[in-house]
C-alpha cells in the first residue's frame, strides 16, 4: 500500500537535479527512485508526472490495479506523443 513521507521535501533534494521542465531524476538514483515509489505515494505520484519512464523500474506487480492502470496511461500518451513528433 501507498502512503505519503513524513520527509517529501529532503527526500525530493537528494533525488531530483534541475529546476522547471529540467528537473528530473539524477540517473544514479533511478532505481531507487523506482524502488522508493512503491511505498511513497508522493514520490509515486512526482515520477508519473515528471518521468514515468522510471517506472518502468519500479515493481509494477506489487501496485494498486489503479497506480498499475495510470501508469500504464502514462506511457501509453508518451508513445502517443512520441509519434506525433
Amino acid at each position: 500500500m501507498l502512503s505519503t513521507p513524513a520527509h517529501a521535501q529532503p527526500q525530493r533534494q537528494l533525488l531530483y537535479i534541475g529546476d522547471g521542465e529540467a528537473c528530473h531524476i539524477v540517473p544514479a538514483h533511478q532505481e531507487i527512485a523506482a524502488w522508493h515509489a512503491n511505498s511513497d505515494a508522493t514520490l509515486f505520484d512526482d515520477l508519473l508526472r515528471d518521468d514515468p519512464l522510471i517506472l518502468l523500474l519500479a515493481d509494477l506487480p506489487s501496485l494498486l490495479d489503479t497506480a498499475r492502470e495510470h501508469t500504464a496511461d502514462q506511457h501509453r500518451a508518451l508513445v502517443v506523443t512520441v509519434r506525433e513528433a
